[in-house]
């Protein structure tokens, strides 16, 4: 079942999450942006705990297609089979 949500956007070292997916097991992939940064796109990996998201595995990038993509490559697998929620930072 999808649901999407808007969200308060999170800023994670200076990146703000505009996209993100969030899986039924408390994990899930996230797209941020950091126009300030050499690589201003990012995609992670996160858990989630106790309100509490750790992000990691950062897959960095010079261009927005690339991450993306990168960004639809890694919740791909996902998508079939655990119900996850799509929020879209405000």
């Amino acid at each position: 079942m999808k649901k999407e949500e808007k969200s308060k956007a999170l800023n994670v070292k200076g990146y703000m999450v505009v996209e993100s997916v969030r899986f039924g097991t408390h994990q899930g992939c996230a797209l941020a942006e950091n126009p300030k940064a050499v690589q201003p796109f990012v995609t992670w990996q996160f858990n989630e705990d106790k309100g509490a998201t750790d992000m990691f595995w950062g897959h960095y990038f010079s261009g927005k297609e690339k991450a993306v993509a990168d960004f639809t490559k890694r919740i791909g697998e996902y998508r079939k089979d655990i119900p996850y929620t799509q929020i879209t930072a405000i």
